[in-house]
This record gives structure tokens, C-alpha cells and sequence, in this order.
């Protein structure tokens, strides 16, 4: 997973990424250290694998919030989901993300002090180009397109529901 990663496949990397995450997150409960055996039953272990699978998810995106809903998502119909849970999984989404672009800053020019805008955070990219107007039609014409479309899939799923 982590050469298919590194080697940019063509494997999407969301799935390696929150399998990762998973592992991780299962082996901080068996870390070596006192403070860590309660850690080891089963609702624990749980909020911890969902806090891993979600800090990969996010790291694989850039994106802290999507990462803690994806956890969310994927972990609705057990019962160990709670409120308090989504918090843990939104702060290591962050912490992951957060660790991520300074590592990427420091390996690209030597110092992981700084982030000079959002975008780097983000798509990873230090220039962004601004939309011109030419792009307006398009989007309407799409928006128009995807919303017909969209019409119909819902009548024909009404009507096969009936």
C-alpha cells in the first residue's frame, strides 16, 4: 500500500491511505507503555481505528473535515459511533493534514514554518489561476444539463418505487 502510495499508481490513494490510517491506529493501542493497556478493549480500539481511517482519508484529500465525515459515514450503522468520537476523528484529521503540508514544506524548500496560503494546504499548489468569464457559459449550460438529468433520475426512481 504505502509503495503503491509513493509510487503513484493508478490505485487511487484514498483506499491505501485510510487502510494505513486503520493500522495505525489499531497498533496505538498496543504501544508498550502504562498508560495505554486501557486502551485495549474493544470500543476503544474502535474509536481509535476510526480516528486512523479518517487521518488517512483526510491526508489523502487535504481535507480534515471530509476525512471525519467519511469516518462518520462509514461507521453509522454501529453502535460504537458517538458524538464525543467525531470530535477525536476531526482533530487527528486536522493534525494529520496540518503534519502533512509541513513535511511537504520541507522536503520542496528546506524550512516547515510556514504555509503561505490556504491553496498550498489544500491542492498542493502555490499558484492559482483566477477564473475568467469564458468559464461562465460552460458552468450553465452544465448546471442546466446535470439538473435535467437529475429531474429525470429521480421520476424514473419514483416511479419504479411505486
Amino acid at each position: 500500500m504505502i509503495g503503491a502510495v509513493v509510487g503513484n499508481l493508478c490505485v487511487g490513494k484514498e483506499g491505501p491511505m485510510a487502510h494505513i490510517g486503520a493500522n495505525i491506529g489499531a497498533a496505538i493501542a498496543y504501544l508498550p507503555l502504562p498508560k495505554f493497556y486501557h486502551l485495549r478493549n474493544d470500543w476503544q480500539k474502535r474509536e481509535l481505528i476510526a480516528a486512523g481511517v479518517s487521518a488517512g482519508v483526510s491526508s489523502a484529500f487535504g481535507a480534515p473535515v471530509g476525512g471525519a465525515l467519511f469516518a462518520y459515514e462509514m461507521s453509522k450503522p454501529n453502535t460504537f459511533w458517538r458524538f464525543g468520537v467525531l470530535w477525536k476523528a476531526f482533530f487527528s484529521c486536522s493534525i494529520a493534514v496540518v503534519v502533512q503540508t509541513m513535511i511537504r514544506k520541507l522536503m520542496t524548500t528546506g524550512t516547515a514554518n510556514e504555509v503561505s496560503a490556504v491553496h498550498e494546504l489544500k491542492f498542493k499548489a502555490t499558484f492559482v489561476d483566477s477564473p475568467d468569464l469564458t468559464t461562465i457559459p460552460a458552468a450553465i449550460i452544465l448546471g442546466v444539463i446535470c439538473g435535467i438529468l437529475g429531474a429525470f433520475f429521480i421520476y424514473v426512481n419514483t416511479s419504479l418505487n411505486m
